[in-house]
């Protein structure tokens, strides 16, 4: 088992499926964990205290830079450097674009694409600072393949992909390094209330993963940094084929619509949960 010898580690959104996933993954790694996100998360925090682990959190909103910059100056203060930002920060708001609200837009903007780029701006000069770090983003494969009925995520999430590849190369030679993490769908409360609604089908083309292989992938990225991961395996060439050449997602997107909405229907209980919530990893 890898052994992370004290690495400060942030991980924001730590509260959500994926978040606390990959602190229960980082914990007995001997990694000193800081979660920061609106709210705890209970499971996760039975867990520590049933292991006897300890980690530290900061609850606060994340798309305030002012949150941030007093966050990454305490946690510094507190450890002299720190090591590694896990950028798990996300909603999702299924459903026609144009009934979305223009307060629900710039929620999904400021959440999954604002947050990342103001954290990596807070972040960055503590990084030169020390001659190290690692920035690690979690993306989605709706930022590589247009996921319809849900435009402003993908949109997000397309922007995700290309600030990381782009910073990646800006901060050559600087000792940082910046990795992106792509996975299909992942199952987490998120994924199973974006069932609820009839047009979101292309999430469910695909098995869900567990929350649990994606913490597994960011402790292996955290060792062994990699500009980008993209699975499962099977799915990375037809995924960048398709973002390659649009008009082949159009003429198929039919067939994947088709075996979503079968797929979906045979998983998912759709009286399980409120159609009016904003879902998050």
């Amino acid at each position: 088992m890898k052994n992370f010898n004290q690495k400060v580690i942030i991980v924001a959104g730590g509260s959500g499926g994926i978040g606390s996933s990959i602190i229960k993954k980082l914990l007995p790694l001997n990694a000193e964990v800081i979660g920061i996100s609106r709210s705890e998360n209970i499971h996760l925090k039975n867990f520590v205290k049933k292991n006897n682990y300890e980690y530290h959190w900061f609850t606060t909103d994340l798309t305030l830079t002012s949150s941030w910059e007093n966050i990454i100056n305490e946690v510094y203060a507190a450890y002299g450097k720190i090591d590694v930002l896990i950028n798990s920060v996300g909603i999702l708001i299924p459903g026609k674009f144009e009934n979305l609200t223009s307060f629900q837009i710039e929620k999904i903007i400021s959440t999954n694409l604002t947050s990342f780029i103001c954290t990596a701006r807070t972040i960055i000069p503590y990084m030169k600072r020390q001659g190290y770090g690692h920035i690690i983003n979690l993306g989605s494969l709706g930022g590589i393949i247009p996921m319809p009925f849900e435009s402003i995520y993908s949109t997000t999430k397309f922007a995700i992909r290309g600030f990381s590849l782009s910073l990646k190369q800006e901060l050559k030679g600087t000792g940082i390094n910046v990795s992106l993490i792509s996975p299909s769908p992942v199952l987490t409360e998120m994924l199973k209330k974006e069932s609820l609604d009839e047009n979101s089908t292309i999430a469910f083309v695909n098995k869900p993963l567990s929350a649990d292989l994606i913490a597994d992938k960011v402790v292996q990225i955290i060792s062994h940094p990699k500009p980008e991961i993209v699975f499962p395996r099977g799915i990375k060439l037809i995924s960048l084929m398709l973002n390659l050449f649009p008009s082949l997602f159009y003429k198929i997107y039919p067939i994947l619509n088709w075996i979503g909405k079968t797929k979906k229907s045979k998983t998912y209980q759709y009286n399980a949960c409120r159609r009016d919530s904003v879902y998050e990893f």
